[in-house]
């Protein structure tokens, strides 16, 4: 009834096991210093992935956030270009669409104006 399973109890189905080609030397290396640390192997080299991940998200979290502040300032200053060309732009209207200037309500005339002048 009961099938035997050939799984070790390390394993599990959240676990995967994976297998690394490393030189001699630099596995040597690490050997030696995880043993005077007094960890194992596997947990120094999860501790060193952790540390990765966090770093690559870590970067990409600022390369966004800096592409983020980047278009906020892009749209800041295409919304404060907007507005002063738009300003411009109606106080030219304004002008041109001034009511003509009232005429002097005199009786006499420019000549007669300057006669009296001089």
């Amino acid at each position: 009834m009961f099938r035997n399973r050939q799984t070790s109890t390390n394993l599990s189905y959240n676990n995967k096991q994976i297998s690394l080609c490393i030189p001699s030397h630099i596995l040597d290396s690490f050997d030696d210093l995880v043993k005077s640390n007094g960890v194992s192997r596997t947990s120094k080299i999860i501790e060193l992935l952790k540390f990765y991940i966090k770093q690559q998200i870590d970067e990409i979290d600022g390369l966004i956030d800096f592409r983020n502040k980047m278009n906020s300032l892009k749209e800041d200053n295409y919304q404060k270009v907007e507005k002063r060309l738009k300003r411009e732009l109606i106080n030219e209207v304004r002008e041109q669409n001034e009511p003509p200037m009232i005429p002097n309500s005199n009786d006499y005339d420019w000549e007669d104006r300057l006669k009296n002048l001089g």
